[in-house]
């Protein structure tokens, strides 16, 4: 036989008894000790709550952005200049019930149908004294409209 291979032969056998002899010293072992039997517990009293059905509130905490459920959209059909009100119109504000959203001020538009009013009469006292004399009968109906308004 060659010294090689002789060897590796003496280490397997040196492998498998050293396996047999951990493996007789783990049987030496002592056994776990054995639980106590189980009574009966026909015979035993059990131990009784009396639960009352309430609420139950269960506090937790949340963090991120929320997205309303009923989402409403505001469309301006008058003209005017936005206003905010006591909170700003912008997205996550909240508002209390009855509590102003916007105001929308109506100045500009106020100024212009008073302008147009003034070119109306001023076209209406251009025209007057051609209506006094094409139609006498309506031309005290113009006048009563004209005069106060002057």
């Amino acid at each position: 036989m060659r010294p090689k291979r002789f060897s590796s032969i003496f280490a397997a056998l040196a492998v498998l008894l050293l396996g047999f002899a951990v493996a007789a010293f783990l049987s030496r072992k002592q056994t776990p000790p054995e639980k106590p039997a189980m009574k009966s517990a026909a015979f035993q009293p059990v131990a009784l709550d009396t639960v009352a059905n309430g609420r139950v509130l269960l506090p937790f905490e949340m963090s991120g952005s929320i997205e309303a459920l009923r989402k409403i959209e505001i469309y301006a059909e008058v003209p005017g200049i936005f206003r905010d009100a006591s909170s700003p119109f912008r997205e996550g504000t909240w508002f209390r019930k009855g509590e102003t959203l916007l105001l929308l001020d109506d100045a500009v538009y106020r100024n212009s149908v008073l302008a147009e009013k003034s070119r109306l009469l001023s076209q209406l006292t251009l025209v007057l004294p051609d209506l006094i004399i094409d139609f006498p009968e309506e031309s005290e109906k113009w006048k009563a409209y004209v005069a106060p308004r002057l």
